[in-house]
């Protein structure tokens, strides 16, 4: 599996130049509006799809290997029902910016040209969506992610040629353009590869949802946890951009995007570990520590990771973007801190997801998004961009603290107590860090010295964090391959449910 790996690296690559070439050729303010526009359009593909790249997942992993045709049927079925929802969605949105241009804020409404031609490209990102989750359920797992770069690769040029032409419209004038010539190339892949067609294999859709309505279940789970999230980080770029402004809206996009990366890059981790096993026929408690294992190493693998961030933050913003997103360095912990907490909540939100607890694992979500939501108006008032973050890194407190309760009362079950010390002792470590060393200079001699002497301290707490069993390469490598307590098509399913999770 470490083709997966490599292509899920070079797509978070991909990602952080197309980051570095907009903040160059646009600035914080246009990166600003820009990354608000962006989180408008993944709102309305994330509610306008229901789900369907997910439930078409499920039933064609199930069908996959039939002599008779049917994972071509379903998949067919499904495609254009993708289409057909990525249309409808495309028209509720067009209608909602033209009847009320001021929906997502004052802020934005100057741009509402802008927004309708960016929202032109809803079918495409839902034909994507649906692209990687065929190519999961025909146990093609790198395949799907190298069509997730590929198409990446294709936007961040386009994007940038259209920024630097004529800022905020012109990059939607060359991306969305780009995007529809991907979404034909999608479909002719589609066809020669897995045999999946637009106009052919005709099958009815609702009967075999009524055949299996427990897909329907966890579609809709998964549905109200994506929609959630998404609905989330949109009020939390729109309120940050209402409230600071254009320019704090992009310094916001660097420092989430900085910060995404440092758990990105776990992702292949925790799907071949820990998704085989919380899906298969394994015990409860076997389930439970497995993910305490997983949730342990990731917590020292993210302590390693996030040291060089919170010890240099402003010369990453400076790297990554640009000298005009330094000012807020400070705030970049906090972020890290959130991430921190997601990476864990999510962990043990995939076992009670192999549990078959989908629906409180919907709703602890859900609640979690919801006290951001509250939380982020008066906190980014406040403390500013730091707010925003403190709200988020609040949420994911209290998703976590749910599903430790669910497990604890209806699955008498416990998180391990070596988890626990761990992962407050990565918080306390992150948080003394980047606190103290918040505003000061990093490029000096002096300053870098002690900053890579700390560096040095948090190399050693790593490593004192693991046991015997952690501090041998094979113990690492062997974490890379699918357990043998599932079969391919749960490998898949399981990565294709991250992928998807990640582009949201």
């Amino acid at each position: 599996m470490l083709p997966l790996i490599v292509v899920q690296t070079l797509t978070i690559l991909v990602g952080l130049v197309r980051a570095k070439g907009l903040a160059l050729v646009m600035g914080p303010a246009a990166f600003g509006v820009t990354s608000t526009i962006d989180q408008v359009v993944t709102s309305f593909v994330t509610l306008g799809a229901f789900a369907v790249p997910f439930t078409a997942m499920k039933f064609m992993a199930r069908r996959h290997g039939q002599a008779d045709g049917a994972f071509q049927r379903v998949g067919s079925g499904f495609l254009r029902l993708i289409v057909a929802l990525g249309f409808g969605a495309t028209l509720v949105a067009s209608l909602i910016i033209s009847w009320r241009p001021t929906t997502f804020g004052d802020d934005l409404a100057s741009y509402a040209p802008a927004i309708r031609i960016a929202l032109l490209g809803v079918p495409s990102a839902m034909l994507l969506i649906f692209a990687v989750s065929s190519f999961a359920a025909a146990r093609r797992p790198t395949a799907a992610a190298v069509v997730n770069l590929l198409a990446l690769a294709a936007l961040t040029a386009a994007a940038t040629i259209g920024a630097w032409w004529r800022g905020v419209l012109g990059l939607y004038y060359f991306a969305t353009p780009v995007a529809i010539a991907s979404s034909v190339t999608i479909l002719i892949v589609l066809s020669r590869s897995l045999g999946v067609r637009f106009g052919s294999h005709r099958t009815l859709i609702i009967a075999s949802l009524r055949r299996e309505p427990e897909v329907v279940g966890y579609s809709l789970c998964f549905y109200a946890t994506f929609a959630a999230g998404s609905v989330m980080m949109l009020l939390a770029r729109t309120t940050v951009l209402s409230r600071l402004g254009e320019v704090a809206a992009g310094q916001l996009q660097a420092v989430l995007s900085i910060a995404l990366t440092v758990g990105a890059v776990l992702y292949p981790l925790s799907n071949l570990y820990l998704g085989p096993l919380v899906n298969g026929q394994a015990p409860i408690p076997e389930k439970v520590r497995a993910t305490d294992d997983l949730a342990g190493r990731m917590l020292v693998l993210l302590l390693l990771g996030a040291s060089m961030v919170v010890l240099f933050p402003a010369t990453l913003l400076r790297v990554l973007f640009s000298a005009s997103f330094a000012p807020v360095a400070a705030t970049l912990w906090v972020f890290v801190v959130w991430q921190v907490g997601f990476q864990v909540a999510f962990a043990y939100h995939q076992v009670l997801i192999g549990l078959d607890d989908v629906v409180f694992a919907a709703g602890a979500m859900i609640a979690g998004s919801v006290a951001t939501i509250v939380l982020a108006g008066p906190a980014t008032t406040r403390l500013g961009i730091a707010g925003a973050a403190a709200a988020l890194a609040l949420g994911v407190l209290l998703w976590g603290f749910l599903e430790q309760l669910r497990l604890h009362f209806r699955h008498r079950a416990s998180v391990s107590g070596r988890v626990l010390l761990r992962l407050l002792i990565v918080l306390i470590v992150i948080a003394a860090a980047g606190s103290l060393f918040a505003g000061t200079h990093e490029t000096t001699l002096s300053a870098m010295a002690v900053r890579l002497v700390v560096a040095g301290a948090i190399g050693c707490c790593g490593m004192a964090l693991l046991d015997s069993r952690e501090r041998r390469l094979k113990f690492w490598l062997d974490s890379l391959r699918p357990q043998s307590t599932a079969d391919a098509s749960q490998v898949a399913s399981s990565s294709a449910a991250s992928i998807l999770q990640h582009d949201a």
